[in-house]
């Protein structure tokens, strides 16, 4: 079953479903490909692997501190 939706194919079939904090949550996926969306989800991917990897090296440093004192 195909829907559209602000003149989008949404793909109603391929679709994927997880719980996140409690709630359900069901992602939808359009048909033709969104090179913008695209690059809107690496984005905010890459920036939330620098701020992990940030995170880890602070803590890595703090218990370095901790070690030397």
């Amino acid at each position: 079953m195909k829907v559209r939706y602000e003149e989008k194919e949404i793909d109603t079939i391929n679709t994927r479903s997880f719980k996140m904090n409690g709630c359900n949550v069901r992602l939808f996926f359009t048909v033709e490909p969104n090179t913008t969306l695209n690059g809107m989800v690496l984005d905010n991917l890459i920036q939330v692997i620098e701020r992990k990897r940030r995170t880890a090296d602070d803590v890595q440093i703090q218990e370095s501190h901790l070690r030397h004192a």
